[in-house]
């Protein structure tokens, strides 16, 4: 299972480690049932931890790569919720797809209740690294990690983006990806701005200051 193309895109979002079985006797099998394993049998285990080693989550069911990768997914955006890697408190946007081929669409529920509600959003959209990363799309990466410390840095921002719905689109997700382009970003870092009732994004691009944003975010927020 752990070879699934779609368990291996979650697997993205996490550092893994694998620590294989050392005997009943051994220290695997004491560690994993000092964080709730309740059995013997050295079957497939997985846990997520934080930066600091203390279990946050054990993964019910491994067995099935769809209930994994959603369990992954789950996990990752739970986490992002409370770790936010930007000032501005970006969540990563949970984005579903329907239809095949040529004719599939991307929608995120979270952006299109905001919308409905009347309520601004802030959509970034971004890249991260992956071990495949050619040198165009490590180009992209370093100028996200730019615009991350610089823009999405900013304490002003920040403050001003108390009241709206932060998302964030990472496009080394394809399916991110299809949504960032059916949102209009063909470029990438961006920012798309959905002020109250608009039909479309305003999109502020990369080159926008931490200052300037926070005048757009107080604007929609009517501040």
């Amino acid at each position: 299972m752990a070879g699934d193309a779609d368990v291996q895109k979650a697997f993205e979002q996490f550092e893994t480690v694998e620590w294989l079985y050392d005997g009943l006797g051994g220290k695997v099998i004491s560690w994993t049932k000092e964080h709730g394993n309740e059995n013997d049998d050295p079957s497939v285990l997985v846990f997520m931890t934080g930066v600091d080693g203390n279990v946050i989550a054990t993964a019910p069911n491994v067995y099935q790569p769809s209930g994994f990768r959603k369990w992954l997914d789950e996990q990752a955006a739970a986490y992002a919720k409370t770790h936010p890697t930007t000032r501005v408190p970006f969540v990563r946007a949970t984005v579903e797809i329907a239809g095949e081929g040529d004719d599939r669409v991307a929608t995120c529920a979270e952006l299109d209740d905001a919308r409905e509600a009347g309520d601004p959003a802030l959509v970034y959209v971004g890249r991260s690294a992956t071990p495949d990363d050619d040198r165009r799309e490590k180009a992209v990466v370093k100028a996200s990690r730019k615009f991350e410390k610089g823009t999405l840095g900013s304490k002003s921002a920040a403050e001003a983006a108390e009241g709206v719905v932060l998302l964030r689109l990472d496009v080394a997700d394809d399916v991110h990806a299809l949504l960032a382009r059916q949102l209009g970003a063909e470029k990438v870092p961006t920012l798309l701005l959905f002020a109250p009732g608009a039909e479309a994004p305003e999109n502020l691009g990369d080159r926008i200051s931490g200052r300037s944003l926070a005048r757009k975010l107080e604007s929609v927020t009517e501040r």
